[in-house]
């Protein structure tokens, strides 16, 4: 009990930690605190993301040995654990599709828990995701999961096309407050905001550049 409330409590604190210095960089270029929050849910989705692209690959791998967890994939697909890859994907899915549902319930109760809740605890909010996600290992892929992809497949498209509004509007707002800043700062492309301007300038189209090629 000791020792997993001090892992506890220094997962939070190194999350605590690492809010800080991802916050530094928008604090210096002039974004309202208010704003954290967002930038820090993109943070948090971005390195599901990225975690979940690495168990596509390396699920089968970790777990194809044993038959203890809920992988039966259908003859079509393989048979076994053949599809063990793309059924991470979906339980990954499923497990954050939950927390933003927990994530709304305690939000509507706009109490100052809920907020600071809100705003804070990212190390806490991925051990709930991490905790979903490791229970839901040992759920069938069918009915549960198979039911869940068929019902993401449709809701995902509305989804997608609200977070892309979103984006949008963060570029545009992003880009006036960094020009912005830039001309209060004297208007070379050498200040803060100048930098910060370029370089997401640099990584997006360099990014968008490789994804066309491949």
């Amino acid at each position: 009990m000791c020792l997993g409330f001090c892992v506890g409590s220094a997962i939070c604190c190194a999350g605590a930690a690492c809010c800080k210095c991802l916050c530094l960089p928008a604090k210096l270029a002039g974004v309202a605190a208010k704003n954290y929050a967002k930038i820090g849910y993109v943070i948090f989705s971005v390195s599901w993301l990225i975690l979940t692209i690495c168990l596509m690959y390396l699920f089968n791998w970790l777990f194809g040995w044993t038959d203890t967890f809920g992988f039966d994939c259908p003859e079509a697909a393989g048979g076994g654990n053949a599809c063990a890859g793309a059924s991470a994907l979906i339980r990954v899915s499923w497990s954050l599709a939950i927390f933003h549902i927990i994530m709304l319930i305690i939000c509507s109760l706009r109490t100052d828990f809920a907020a600071a809740f809100h705003d804070g605890c990212w190390g806490a909010k991925f051990l709930i995701v991490a905790g979903i996600f490791i229970a839901s290992l040992w759920i069938p892929n069918d009915p549960v999961i198979n039911g869940y992809m068929e019902f993401a497949r449709v809701v995902s498209v509305l989804f997608l096309m609200y977070q892309a509004l979103l984006i949008l509007l963060l570029a545009y707002s992003l880009n006036d407050l960094l020009i912005s800043n830039v001309d209060k700062e004297g208007g070379s492309a050498f200040t803060c905001s100048g930098i910060i301007l370029i370089l997401i300038f640099s990584i997006t189209t360099i990014g968008n550049i490789v994804w066309l090629v491949y």
